[in-house]
Parts: structure tokens; sequence; C-alpha cells
């Protein structure tokens, strides 16, 4: 039998970034929503169930610190992954403290090593 894919949540503003990042999370056998904005992220969750979630903090409607906090709140302890290109200490502790899996660089964004994380922590939940 063949093994299902895992559901990843890819949500992230930035539209190369998220071209990118979901045509890389697909090459490696994922099946991935995507969503532009914390609205479409709170949507897409109350919708759908997710083995991960790619969670950028800086997007329009609500950012990802107020999501990751929301879901917590709410019970959900998927596991998830934030993504920034703003490294700021304080935020790092607040969003791992909130139960986020890892705090993901991604400025200068290499897809193999957040594929690398992002099997890492599946493997690990």
């Amino acid at each position: 039998m063949e093994k299902k894919a895992q559901k990843i949540l890819l949500a992230d503003d930035d539209v190369q970034f998220l071209d990118t990042g979901k045509s890389a999370l697909l090459e490696a056998g994922f099946e991935v929503d995507v969503a532009v904005d914390g609205f479409d992220v709170a949507e897409k969750l109350n919708r759908n169930k997710y083995n991960l979630i790619l969670l950028d903090l800086v997007m329009p409607g609500k950012n990802g610190e107020d999501i990751l906090r929301d879901m917590r709140d709410a019970g959900n302890t998927t596991p998830v992954v934030v993504l920034t290109s703003l490294f700021d200490n304080e935020e790092k502790q607040r969003c791992l403290s909130l139960g986020a899996s890892l705090y993901f660089d991604k400025s200068e964004p290499d897809f193999e090593s957040l594929i690398e994380k992002v099997e890492n922590v599946l493997n690990n939940n």
C-alpha cells in the first residue's frame, strides 16, 4: 500500500517564495495548500487538517504570531515552522514558547534545507 502524502499549509504573502516553496514541497512528495494572508490561513485551518504548517510571521490581515497563539488557544497542536526574514530573538522566543517547532530564516531561502527541517519535524511528531 502506498504511503499517503503528508499535507502542509504554506502561508506567506511573498508570491515568489510561495510559488518556489510550493514547487519544492510538491517535488519532495508533500501535498501542499497555500495561503497568502492571515485570514486565508484561518479559513484553511477551519476547513482542513494539516500535518504541518509553514507560517510566515509578517502577513496582511493577521500576523503569524497571532495565528499561532489562536491555534494553540483552540487546542490545535499541529506542528508549526515559523518563516521570517526578520530575525528578532525576543520574537523567536515568543513563537517557540507558543509551541512553534522551529524558526526558519527565509531571507536567503534554501529550500533543500527547509524540506530537511520539515521532514525532521514531521518525523519527531
